[in-house]
Parts: C-alpha cells; sequence; structure tokens
C-alpha cells in the first residue's frame, strides 16, 4: 500500500521526526516540486489561525509556495511525502482548492472544495489496461471483479493510493477503509513501468 511513497519515505532519517528543514531537503533531492505558479514548495511549521483569508492552508500553498506541518504528526509527514511522490498532482489540486475557497463565503466550503478535499485525503489512482474491470468496479460488481476475475485484476490493474488520510489509515488497516477512485485506461505497457515513470507526477 506504501508502494507510491517508496522512494521518497527511503529517505527519511530512522532514528528522529522529520522537521521542515529535513523535508525541505528531501524535497531539494526528490526534483522539481513546485505549486501552480511555479514557486518552489517548502514545508513549513504550522502557525496560529489569523483569520486573513490568505493565511489559510490551500491559499498559503498556492500564494507563497508554504505547505504548513505540525510536529510528529503522521497525517502532515505523508501529505508532504506525498507532494514529493506527486508534485504536479498536488500542485494542480492546490490551486483548484484556492480557486473554489476565493470567493466562497467565510466558513462554508463549496462543493468543488469538497471534491477535491475527498480526493486530496482519501484519493486511489486506479489504473486498468481492460476496460471491462474499470465498468465492474464503476458499477459495484466486487465479487465478480475481485473473485471471478482476480486473475484480470493481478495482470491488467494497479491500485496507487494518493491520499495521505488514506496513507494514515494504512498503519493500522481497517474492515470499511476506503478510498474515493479516480480510474484510469491506460496501455498495458504503463502497468509494467515503475511508480515514478507510471505517474509521472
Amino acid at each position: 500500500m506504501f508502494a507510491p511513497l517508496r522512494a521518497a519515505g527511503a529517505r527519511l532519517p530512522e532514528i528522529g521526526w522529520p522537521n521542515p528543514d529535513l523535508l525541505n531537503a528531501l524535497a531539494e533531492g526528490a526534483g522539481r516540486i513546485v505549486n501552480a505558479q511555479g514557486q518552489r514548495v517548502r514545508f513549513v511549521a504550522q502557525q496560529p489561525r489569523t483569520g486573513d483569508f490568505r493565511d489559510g492552508f490551500e491559499p498559503r500553498a498556492y500564494l507563497k509556495g508554504e505547505v504548513q506541518v505540525r510536529p510528529l504528526d503522521w497525517h502532515d509527514l505523508f501529505n508532504a511525502l506525498v507532494w514529493m511522490s506527486f508534485p504536479t498532482t498536488k500542485a494542480v489540486l492546490n490551486a483548484r482548492h484556492y480557486e473554489s475557497q476565493v470567493d466562497v463565503s467565510a466558513g462554508n466550503r463549496s462543493a468543488v472544495s469538497d471534491a477535491l478535499t475527498l480526493f486530496d485525503e482519501d484519493g486511489v489512482i486506479v489504473l486498468s489496461s481492460d476496460a471491462s474491470l474499470l465498468d465492474l468496479m464503476r458499477d459495484f460488481r466486487w465479487k465478480e471483479l475481485f473473485w471471478v476475475r482476480r486473475d484480470d485484476v493481478k495482470k491488467s490493474m494497479r491500485f496507487l493510493i494518493f491520499g495521505h488520510a488514506l496513507y494514515h489509515k494504512a498503519q493500522n488497516p481497517f474492515v470499511g477503509m476506503t478510498g474515493k477512485a479516480v480510474l484510469l485506461n491506460v496501455l498495458p505497457s504503463l502497468l509494467d513501468l515503475q511508480h515514478g515513470q507510471q505517474v509521472a507526477g
């Protein structure tokens, strides 16, 4: 389940919790990690809320390239690792979050913002070279998909966790743990590539 984060996570220290300075050093080594405006993403300690829209989590990441992290917090650590593993997707999501929040009255989230949050927190990318398997998933035909066509699933599907909250839950998996999936029909050759090449950010 943690395979998509393997490259970024392998550089974490064996002892001690990674602080923002260490996360920034890891990000530098991970390649071009920028927000939608082309600013290099930097991990910074979370600051108290000010009430200023620009200091909110998503606006701050979009306007300044600053992603806030709390100390000793798995949720935020996984978010940083997902930024390093899927930088383009995170930048696009952050920009859409910002755009959806600009014209929304204080305290209310738009339907777009809710949908973005669901994928950002609990997203799974499902790749399949067999469109009929994706149809079974869309129709919630779980027994046919995962039991009757189990061999086809092994051969023609890949599941990549994207959501940082889902990674947090995956530390102690439980019955009923679910993700919000984006289904992509891909060429068979794409399934055989390494993760970094598969999703290309």
